[in-house]
């Protein structure tokens, strides 16, 4: 796979540094990149032991026997690999550490008995073994959750350095310029087309789908790719599904992006959708890290997890290549659209911006995200997204249409009292009326943007 930077890569950079530090957890979806990290990171240190459970089962009576002696252990693996295990020099990555629950066990003790020994472990479907070991050893790991590629990471993959750096430079009094604004909703729409995940993203550097305009070679593979992508996710779902049928989570996952960009009603679903089965059926999806709930919240002010309603709540797909494949949209005809019309394409543009803020959320918890509804016969109001910053609570709106007129953005505004309201659309930046209007290439700049309205 080409080079790919991640921003996550500069948190296990600051990992590797300390002198004393508790085992690592990567956590995140299956193929969002955690098993590439890993052995980028490897190749830092002098020493470089990988362990993966799947490949090698006998690995796992190393810890079955539960008496977790790590210098025991340390010393079989050191045999085996042929490879010294030294404090400071050696990282030991244990991969598809699900496949063996008493080795998440035995994490807690590399803590306890060698701090200075560079510990980290991934897996897919990571979620499910955390939920069934008995002690995970709360306050001795550390955890980092990764997502699909960002469009700033994708910019960096594609070598277009300059569009990034002008993302980051921004501000009222220098919006960019005519030419690179639409060069980069030009490389965005790209973006959409292909999603984030680097498997899709380094096939697009072998094509030149990632110069001009949507490339025929580009969409052909990024399809297949993807296409291939889904199929494993679902062939997956046998692995976590033991009292739900595979084709109900099937029809459950692909409701939750039929119904991207609105409140999920359980009833659509499927035929003779019954409540419990389809919130099973999610829940797993979320724990696969395939789906993310979206909650109201109150918006009254920090924390906006203080003020949710659980039975109220938007989802969204992992990402948007997935999320075109299940919804059924057409990459040719999609192709063909100008870049402005197809930020423009129904929910997509919702989202993408919903990705695009989880995505730059702190990587060391799990990123949340919430909205808000009023509902009532006369007046109801939604705001897309909410989020929290240093001047308060944030409302987002996302237009589909550059003509809306944000009457919901301005309610929440006046009932909450809020400084500053974001709308993300294709738009130039600018502000007016104490709404900040956001190019939606620009998301990852709306924290620092916003502390200078």
């Amino acid at each position: 796979m080409p080079e790919l930077n991640r921003n996550l890569y500069l948190d296990l950079q600051t990992w590797r540094g300390r002198n004393a530090k508790k085992p690592l957890l990567l956590r995140g979806a299956r193929q969002v990149g955690k098993t590439y990290l890993a052995r980028k990171l490897g190749k830092t240190f002098k020493n470089y032991i990988e362990v993966n459970f799947l490949e090698n089962q006998l690995f796992g009576n190393l810890f079955n026997a539960g008496n977790f002696d790590i210098e025991d252990i340390s010393r079989q693996l050191s045999s085996f690999f042929s490879t010294p295990i030294i404090d400071h020099e050696t990282l030991i990555f244990f991969d598809e550490i699900q496949a063996c629950p008493k080795a998440i066990e035995c994490l807690r003790f590399f803590y306890e008995k060698r701090p200075s020994l560079h510990v980290l472990a991934s897996g897919s479907l990571l979620e499910f073994a955390l939920a069934d070991t008995a002690s995970f050893g709360v306050g001795r790991i550390e955890n980092l959750f990764l997502y699909p590629l960002s469009f700033n990471e994708y910019l960096l993959a594609i070598n277009q350095n300059g569009l990034l750096d002008a993302i980051i430079s921004m501000d009222l009094k220098h919006p960019n310029s005519e030419i690179l604004h639409q060069a980069l909703l030009q490389h965005y729409k790209n973006f959409l087309l292909l999603g984030g995940l680097p498997e899709a993203v380094a096939s697009s550097l072998n094509t030149g789908g990632h110069s001009g305009s949507a490339h025929s070679d580009f969409l052909q593979k990024g399809s297949q790719i993807i296409e291939n992508i889904l199929t494993n996710y679902e062939d997956d779902f046998s692995k976590y599904a033991k009292k739900i049928p595979i084709d109900r989570l099937r029809e459950v996952w692909r409701s939750s992006a039929l119904q991207a960009g609105k409140k999920f009603i359980h009833s659509h679903a499927f035929l003779d959708a019954d409540s419990k089965s389809v919130q099973q059926s999610l829940n797993l999806l979320v724990m696969a890290g395939l789906v993310h709930k979206i909650y109201h919240s109150d918006g009254n002010g920090p924390p906006l997890g203080g003020e949710v309603d659980l039975k109220k709540f938007k989802t969204l797909p992992i990402d948007t290549g997935l999320y075109l494949r299940l919804t059924g949209l057409r990459y040719r005809e999609l192709a063909l659209l100008s870049p402005q019309d197809f930020v423009n394409k129904g929910a997509l543009i919702e989202v993408s911006a919903g990705l695009e803020i989880l995505k730059y959320s702190s990587s060391l918890s799990r990123g949340e995200l919430y909205y808000w509804h009023r509902e009532g016969k006369n007046n109801n109001a939604e705001v897309d997204y909410l989020i929290e910053s240093d001047v308060g609570i944030i409302p987002i709106e996302v237009k589909a249409s550059n003509s809306g007129a944000m009457q919901s953005l301005r309610s929440f505004m006046a009932l909450k009292k809020s400084k500053v309201g974001i709308r993300i659309s294709s738009d130039y930046l600018s502000l007016k009326n104490n709404i900040l209007s956001v190019p939606i290439y620009a998301v990852s700049q709306i924290q620092r943007l916003t502390k200078t309205t």
